[in-house]
């Protein structure tokens, strides 16, 4: 079975360890045993598990030669679900994940019903196997009635972005959504007419041997080779396939190619390019994709399962990241101080870390609201216009509304939060800046001072608290070495510390790293979540920026919002960067 492209797992979310899909194969392997009614097959389940094929890479397989049933988590569950969390012997895990299971009860279906063809033409056995599908699936409806909802929900779901664009296409949708009509997975008023969606491209004499030959061949019973192929000469007699006839399937296509919808078994011209889905084709697809839901729905409205809301997911999710980040800050607590020293600043330095807080004095400085307030009785301001109004006002006996008084309130306007998260790479690649990048954190504290807030965490293999001196003029300078991976548990520390994702105000996150980072992927994932919730990142990029993957990272990371790369050709400058941009920020959120 080929899932459509956008199930596809992406790989930033793919952070379970292979001992959980390990523990995932056992307990599917087990449910599949109860299916198949065997005790000799072995089943993987796991982020591209299955085979690649010609066609694409299948969402489940079976191969005889292996007695192994292999399920491509990435097509048959979402980014989000735990694998931890599954078992399918519970049917309300099976409730909830309805594609899973019946990718496994399909090939569990091929693993007890599915034997082996022998040597055909690659024509014939290529029709053969699709056959197969849906004859198969009868057999498992028969024996096992309440198998059905689920090998309605995953081929529904599998075959939702099939459409007809060639002669031998439409006759394959013929034979795998039409088969399982036959076979009792798919009820004929779910769906629009397939001999209408197929007439685009077949004649009637064509319609009506596939429809009789897949007729004929759902009722086969197992076993029954010679039968499957007669139809598959059949319809491979009446319809132009682009598959060369001179080639011999030695395999026999034994079920392991599944049942999807790829440029071999799909929507394609015979050249392998997507043709665009005429209205027929629309409805087909509509028409699956609503069985599927629907079908969904009822298998948890049975077992009671109330599908969460956006909000509850959302709830969910900021609950989880609220655990990580306190995970993360107690483990960073935890790991003491990396190696460092300590030394006096400079003149210089202090010098220019107090033209910094004069400029983030100033940047801060909203000034005054003055406010005129009218007033009937003293004291204030006497107006001798209004007070000439109410003497007039009480000659002419009328309630006197003049205002010859007036005072003037003039409040400061307060300077909204801001806070400011340094993370340094003290790898040993980064020994040149170690110490500058130290004076910078040392300028940013003591600027943040009773106006903001700042932390500074470095890392290498782990992650640690940097210590900062607000008063007085203690600099540390955390000593290079090991390796560059604990970003990801910094950028979580920081937010953690300083209330990133969930403050409000100013917020501005610096990275000083060379980018040579091997987690590019849980890096990306952290600086999206600051991104998307207003922090701004500024990227110092020690030295050339060379290709391969820290290029990649570079690349995907300047594409979020309120992202600034800078590459640092100069090490003396990134306090001055650093400075600049946390005043230019504030300046511009003055004016917001």
């Amino acid at each position: 079975m080929n899932a459509p492209a956008a199930l596809t797992m992406d790989n930033e979310v793919q952070t379970f360890t292979a001992d959980a899909w390990g523990q995932l194969s056992v307990r599917v392997g087990r449910f599949v045993d109860e299916i198949a009614a065997r005790r000799d097959l072995m089943t993987v389940v796991g982020i591209a598990a299955t085979p690649e094929l010609a066609g694409g890479r299948p969402a489940g397989a079976y191969s005889h030669t292996t007695a192994t049933v292999t399920i491509d988590a990435a097509q048959t569950l979402s980014p989000s679900d735990d694998p931890n969390q599954i078992d399918l012997r519970d049917r309300r895990d099976r409730a909830r994940f309805p594609v899973l299971t019946g990718v496994a009860v399909h090939e569990a279906g091929h693993a007890a019903h599915t034997v082996r063809r022998g040597r055909l033409s690659k024509a014939v056995g290529a029709w053969a196997a699709l056959l197969e599908e849906p004859r198969m699936e009868g057999r498992v409806v028969a024996r096992r009635p309440q198998d059905r909802v689920w090998l309605r929900s995953s081929a529904s779901h599998l075959l939702g972005s099939c459409t007809a664009s060639s002669a031998s296409s439409a006759a394959r949708l013929l034979i795998l959504v039409g088969g399982r009509i036959d076979a009792g997975v798919y009820d004929r008023c779910d769906l629009p007419d397939l001999a209408e969606v197929a007439g685009e491209f077949l004649t009637e004499k064509q319609i009506g041997i596939v429809v009789e030959q897949t007729r004929v061949a759902v009722a086969l019973d197992d076993g029954d080779v010679d039968g499957l192929v007669r139809c598959a000469e059949s319809i491979a007699a009446a319809i132009v396939d682009e598959f060369d006839d001179a080639d011999v399937d030695s395999e026999g296509s034994d079920g392991d190619d599944g049942a999807g919808c790829s440029p071999q078994h799909g929507a394609s011209d015979g050249a392998g390019d997507e043709i665009a889905a005429s209205g027929k084709n629309t409805s087909l697809r509509d028409a699956l994709a609503a069985m599927a839901r629907r079908t969904a729905a009822t298998a948890q409205a049975a077992e009671h399962i109330t599908p969460p809301s956006a909000a509850a997911a959302r709830v969910t999710t900021a609950a989880e990241n609220q655990r990580q980040m306190i995970a993360a800050a107690g483990r960073v607590a935890s790991t003491g101080r990396l190696a460092h020293s300590v030394r006096r600043p400079t003149d210089g330095e202090l010098a220019q870390s107090l033209r910094l807080n004069r400029a983030v004095e100033a940047a801060l400085d909203r000034g005054e609201r003055t406010q005129h307030i009218p007033q009937a009785v003293p004291p204030g301001r006497l107006r001798i216009r209004e007070l000439a109004r109410r003497e007039g006002q009480i000659t002419a006996g009328v309630i006197p509304t003049a205002t010859p008084w007036s005072r003037t309130r003039r409040t400061v306007v307060e300077a909204p939060p801001w806070a400011v998260g340094i993370a340094v790479d003290v790898s040993q690649s980064m020994e040149p800046v170690l110490e500058i990048s130290a004076v910078t954190a040392w300028m940013v504290n003591r600027a943040a001072v009773d106006r903001g807030a700042a932390a500074t965490v470095v890392w290498n293999a782990k992650a640690a608290n940097l210590p900062a001196e607000s008063i007085g003029g203690a600099v540390y300078v955390p000593e290079a070495g090991g390796v560059s991976d604990g970003l990801p548990e910094a950028l979580l520390a920081l937010d953690s510390r300083l209330q990133l994702t969930s403050g409000a105000g100013t917020r501005l996150v610096v990275v000083i790293t060379d980018a040579d980072l091997p987690n590019l992927d849980e890096i990306y994932h952290q600086a999206e979540q600051l991104a998307s919730s207003q922090t701004r990142m500024l990227w110092l990029i020690a030295g050339q920026i060379n290709d391969g993957p820290p290029a990649h990272l570079i690349d995907r990371v300047a594409g979020l919002p309120g992202v600034t790369i800078t590459e640092l050709d100069d090490p003396a400058r990134v306090a001055d960067i650093v400075g600049e941009a946390l005043v230019a920020l504030l300046e511009s959120e003055a004016f917001a």
